[in-house]
């Protein structure tokens, strides 16, 4: 076989679109070639008749006819290949639209459902599955379990779970077939029988192009792309439904928030007062917030209070030690610095204080208020005579809250430094208050060892005890046991006399406000601390 040959049955194979020019084009200049080389070898010859170069006229003649009607309709049939391209192509591209926002409604779906199974958003149907699964799922809705056991739909449920934690399987996935190629056209016509007996080259090959089967393939794309786009939207009204229920309720029992900051963040109008905090392991706590001051984004998380300052380290002073004043425990009850909690928000002026908030928000600063002790909870603002707070961002330094300050930095245990190895005494600002009042309040003595305005972190006295907050100071002397507040279990200068909560502030008497004891209002006071 010749090369010629092999070349022609080699592009009967290939896509028409890509050879049709090619073809035509050799097609002519073959006839041309072929008319020239007989009209040379005629003339050469003498043989040449005005007969043979009518006929091989005629018949370039017949060829270019037959030419011209095959691009003719190749190129008819090539615009409708092309316009079904294009629908193909903006189908896909839609279809691509679909698949990315069925896969962001899915992810909502998922926190939703979350929610759902951990029992923190009640009061809704399982609507949300089926319409989540029907979209997403090739074969459309499952058919209802209702007449399923108990145990098969218990067997449901890790599969329904499964499959929402791997979002990404779960996308659209409507076929799409690459394009079709038709037939091969049919053979150009036979030439002429002339002298010369050469018979004509073959026509050019049919453009190939899209059947019904296609047709109907772009149909069921429509009918799929329409079914999608109305369960897409079912689903995102069902979602904005919920999710608008989801805004009105943070902060309560049923979508409790991670702090403060993140429901003054998301609900317009927050206003001060009880909100449900989600702690570590979805433990679900109530707390104060306030709304309002800088900003707002406060939470409550603890409170010193003493209950008793004739009681010397006994029960209720969990700051410090409820096993007495003994060096067998020099870290005392060590509650600054781990996960035990106690108290709440509605009587922190009349117990102690310690939520999960106090070790597990990511804070960056503290507010503290001075509130006389059994103040109800809804005139604690308003009853505070000292309100003040940080303004640094200090508490990322210290990982984040004063659990890690103290555990990782600044330990309170009794014999653990000097004054010298003090911590971070922080500015404040005021809310409430002011540098001359609060060291008006103080015991006399102390006021030339301290500089108001700031808040200090475990400050040791001369005889080596740890006191563990100086609220409003920063105690430069040696004799903190008579301002600052909490500590270990061990305070050496006659034990047990400095050991609790509120240490010596009665060192002169009970709230007599002379020489080492301080006035009546800070003995009789509780210290609210707050995050943000």
């Amino acid at each position: 076989m010749s090369e010629e040959k092999v070349r022609i049955r080699r592009m009967a194979h290939e896509p028409r679109s890509d050879r049709l020019s090619p073809a035509v084009g050799f097609a002519v200049c073959s006839l041309a070639v072929t008319v020239a080389v007989l009209l040379v070898t005629f003339l050469h010859s003498g043989q040449v008749q005005q007969s043979d170069v009518a006929s091989l006229r005629e018949r370039l003649a017949s060829v270019e006819n037959e030419l011209s009607h095959w691009k003719e309709k190749c190129q008819d049939k090539t615009s409708g290949q092309v316009q079904q391209s294009e629908r193909l192509a903006s189908l896909e591209k839609e279809l691509g639209y679909w698949r990315e926002k069925s896969q962001s409604l899915l992810e909502r779906v998922t926190v939703v459902e979350t929610k759902m199974q951990d029992g923190f958003w009640t009061g809704q149907t399982s609507t949300l599955d089926t319409e989540a699964d029907s979209l997403l799922t090739p074969g459309g809705p499952k058919t209802s379990d209702s007449g399923a056991t108990g145990a098969e739909k218990d067997k449901d449920v890790p599969r329904i779970r499964s499959k929402r934690q791997a979002v990404s399987a779960n996308t659209v996935r409507l076929p799409i077939s690459g394009c079709m190629q038709g037939p091969p056209g049919p053979p150009g016509a036979v030439g002429r029988d002339g002298r010369d007996g050469v018979q004509g080259p073959p026509g050019p090959a049919g453009c190939g192009f899209y059947g019904e089967g296609v047709q109907r393939q772009i149909a069921t794309l429509e009918r799929g792309l329409d079914d999608v786009e109305n369960k897409t939207s079912q689903t995102e009204r069902r979602l904005a439904s919920l999710e608008g229920q989801q805004q009105e309720e943070i902060g309560s029992v049923t979508n409790p928030a991670v702090s403060c900051k993140y429901i003054k963040d998301n609900v317009d109008g927050a206003q001060d007062g009880l909100y449900h905090i989600r702690g570590p392991g979805g433990v679900v706590y109530e707390t104060y917030c306030d709304m309002t001051i800088a900003g707002g984004g406060w939470t409550l998380v603890s409170s010193v209070h003493e209950n008793d300052i004739y009681g010397k380290c006994t029960a209720g002073d969990r700051w410090s030690s409820t096993r007495g004043s003994t060096t067998n425990y020099p870290k005392g009850d060590g509650n600054w610095a781990n996960y035990n909690t106690f108290g709440s928000a509605a009587l922190a002026t009349n117990d102690d204080l310690k939520n999960p908030g106090y070790f597990s928000i990511d804070a960056s600063d503290v507010m503290l208020w001075h509130v006389p002790n059994d103040t109800p909870l809804s005139q604690y603002k308003s009853a505070a005579y000292l309100r003040y707070h940080t303004t640094n961002g200090f508490l990322q330094q210290y990982g984040g809250n004063m659990y890690s300050l103290f555990k990782d930095h600044f330990p309170i245990v009794y014999n653990g430094g000097t004054t010298a190895d003090n911590g971070p005494a922080i500015p404040i600002t005021w809310d409430r208050g002011s540098n001359g009042l609060v060291t008006s309040l103080i015991a006399p003595n102390s006021v030339a060892e301290v500089t108001p305005g700031f808040v200090q972190f475990r400050v040791f006295n001369t005889e080596r005890a740890p006191l563990a907050v100086c609220p409003g100071v920063r105690y430069n002397g040696f004799h903190s046991e008579h301002v600052c507040i909490g500590g270990a279990a061990y305070w050496p200068e006659v034990a047990p006399r400095q050991c609790g909560d509120f240490s010596s502030r009665d060192w002169d008497g009970y709230g007599t406000h002379t020489g080492w004891s301080s006035s009546r209002l800070e003995l009789e006071s509780a210290v609210l601390f707050f995050y943000r």
